[in-house]
């Protein structure tokens, strides 16, 4: 029999003792009890353990383990560190989560054993942000698997995030999934139920993002362009931003407001202070402008400063109002499109309330850093060109670290639609090992994956290493992928290892983001050299297969059932990928038409066995550019 208590009576450590006490019975199969004398959950700093590596142990995470095989002490610097340190303790005893849901955990059946194990994970900001499209149970899937993998963080985008329910049951599906209720109504009820399980885990909880600008105006932002569209009453047209002598809505959520237009500014900061008030549960609210570019106001007021330096006004002025208020909800600012230029005069007056959101859009992933010397160019009222360079992002964000010395996070897009055009999984794998890295060496605090939730369809083993490299810097690029892949697949994690390395050379990723057309007149994805590399897909595939049959022989658990069930799925794909782009690759976009066509179509039969994996919509809606597209999309 074992025993766990805990010290004080905080309701996340109350979680995670229920947690240990569940698992540690599947583990062992003897009876475990709330009593002392066994495992002991507390704060680090309540039982004198020392937190001082960390800047702050209620925000900064400690990981704390030293147990025989009776019990001991689980601790962490706060709750959900708690919890996470409870799930690092079971997976010393061969506990795995390798991907959300019931299929990705496998437990043993054996004894505990002593552990020791301390970890200050380097990054305070550790998670998602919804995107792509959910149902209500993949949103909720992932946040119970978060601390699992030792994540901290969850975020919610827009106002109400309908519009991520909404596209699962776009024109771009094929209707065979039944649709849960995804009404205005509901998806509030969403919010709550899946914002309630992340306070219980101690998560993180960021919301919002863009739609501030449109909000106190009648405008409910939680749709880039909801149907019907949204009507501006006329009224409120003088707090819209003026471009090309017009003020308009251009979209609920890219529609900026005339910044130096000081009643409408006042209308803003009301709103989103009354809604920090009404909403205690949110940690870190995101205070961006409207989405796009080149839409900023081009009032004869507004010209007189620039985006960032009216951005700097505003958020100086919102702290005010919510100091009045003794509110102590911490704000993020994005350094994004127009504001990735600093501001020129303005200064943050109370750094310490705010967070700075660096979110690279334009980025390109087939490279990270390159080291190569950047001038960096002066604001120009929305005559911003889109900046594909890193190396010329940090340029900026070393400016903007000039007047910001307060805490950073990275808003990154590895996992939207980046990802998709990774057909192997692998690519971006390596691209967010490497930007963890550099990330950390320049001092950024976090970040926070704007992507699907549902990035597993290609084995999963990507997302499996955000997670994992994020909380131990110790871990390396090769530890991780042994751990995953030998788990996933088995004794032929190596072969298989070895077909997704060819599958990755044969599609290129340089190639796959346009970047390697011979002939850009024709198209950005015109290479009869590619075409001719893709004809062999299926001589890759069919050896993967064969080496999937053997695994399926021998598997042993359903972690690794559902993994091969996964692989061979993404062995069709591969095919149907390549067979639609070799027409592509040759210049006849039509004949690429139809076989991309058909290969949606076949998506869609697969749809529902796939649905906690692949994110449908995201994935046939950004392969289907490759096709149309005449310029690059990102």
């Amino acid at each position: 029999m074992y025993t766990v208590s805990t010290k004080g009576k905080d309701e996340v450590i109350g979680f995670a003792a229920e947690e240990l006490k569940k698992y540690l019975f599947s583990v062992t199969g003897e009876e475990v009890i709330s009593g002392k004398g066994g495992f002991t959950l507390a704060l680090m700093g309540e039982i004198g353990l020392d937190t001082s590596d960390v800047e702050d142990p209620s925000l900064d995470d400690i990981i704390y383990i030293d147990t025989t095989e009776h019990g001991g002490i689980i601790a962490g610097s706060n709750p959900h560190s708690v919890l996470i340190a409870v799930y690092e303790y079971l997976r010393r005893l061969g506990c795995v989560w390798l991907f959300p849901g019931k299929d990705g955990e496998f437990i043993p059946h054996g004894k505990t054993k002593p552990v020791k194990y301390r970890n200050a994970p380097k990054f305070r900001t550790r998670g998602p942000c919804i995107e792509g499209t959910v149902t209500q149970k993949i949103v909720l899937d992932m946040i119970e698997w978060l601390p699992k993998v030792g994540m901290n963080t969850f975020m919610s985008q827009c106002i109400q995030p309908t519009v991520f329910y909404q596209r699962n049951y776009s024109t771009l599906d094929a209707g065979t999934m039944r649709a849960e209720d995804n009404s205005r109504e509901a998806v509030a009820a969403y919010k709550r139920e899946f914002t309630r399980e992340c306070k219980k885990r101690g998560l993180v909880f960021h919301d919002i993002g863009h739609g501030w600008t449109v909000l106190p105006f009648g405008i409910f932002a939680d749709a880039w362009h909801p149907e019907p569209p949204p009507v501006l009453a006329p009224e409120n047209e003088i707090y819209m931003a003026e471009l090309d002598g017009k003020r308009e809505l251009r979209g609920a959520l890219n529609t900026q407001a005339c910044m130096s237009n000081e009643k409408g500014r006042g209308k803003i900061l009301d709103y989103i202070v009354n809604y920090a008030e009404e909403h205690p549960e949110v940690d870190v609210l995101h205070v961006w402008l409207a989405d796009g570019s080149n839409n900023q106001c081009e009032c004869e007021k507004c010209r007189e400063k620039t985006a960032s330096d009216w951005y700097v006004i505003f958020l100086n002025e919102l702290d005010r109002r919510l100091s009045e208020r003794n509110i102590d909800t911490r704000i993020c600012f994005a350094v994004y499109t127009a504001t990735v230029y600093p501001p020129e005069r303005e200064r943050l007056n109370n750094p310490e309330r705010f967070i700075l959101d660096f979110a690279p859009i334009t980025r390109r992933y087939t490279v990270g850093l390159e080291g190569t010397p950047v001038k960096t160019k002066k604001y120009e009222l929305n005559k911003m060109q889109s900046v594909e360079s890193l190396d010329e992002y940090f340029a900026y964000y070393r400016l903007w670290r000039e007047s910001f010395g307060g805490d950073s996070l990275a808003y990154e897009y590895h996992f939207w639609r980046f990802a998709c055009l990774d057909i192997s999984g692998l690519d971006i794998a390596e691209r967010v090992f490497e930007d963890i890295g550099l990330y950390s060496e320049r001092g950024i605090n976090g970040i926070i994956s704007c992507g699907t939730l549902r990035p597993f369809f290609r084995g999963g083993f990507a997302y499996y290493l955000f997670a994992r490299a994020m909380f131990d810097s110790r871990a390396s690029y090769g530890d991780i992928l042994e751990e995953y892949f030998s788990f996933a697949y088995g004794d032929k994690w190596k072969s298989i290892y070895a077909h997704l390395r060819k599958i990755q050379s044969a599609f290129d990723y340089k190639y796959m983001l346009a970047e390697e057309s011979a002939n850009p007149e024709i198209s950005l994805y015109y290479n009869p050299g590619r075409a001719e590399i893709l004809r062999g897909m299926r001589d890759i595939t069919d050896a993967l297969r064969a080496d999937i049959a053997l695994a399926e022989s021998t598997h042993s658990n359903e972690v690794e059932r559902t993994s091969l069930f996964l692989l061979r799925n993404l062995a069709d794909y591969a095919d149907m990928v390549a067979d639609f782009i070799i027409p592509m690759a040759e210049g006849d976009p039509a004949a690429a038409r139809v076989k991309y066509d058909e290969f949606v179509a076949e998506m869609q039969k697969r749809e529902e066995a796939l649905t906690p994996y692949f994110d449908h919509w995201l994935n046939v809606a950004y392969l289907e550019r490759i096709i149309r597209t005449k310029d690059k999309f990102w």
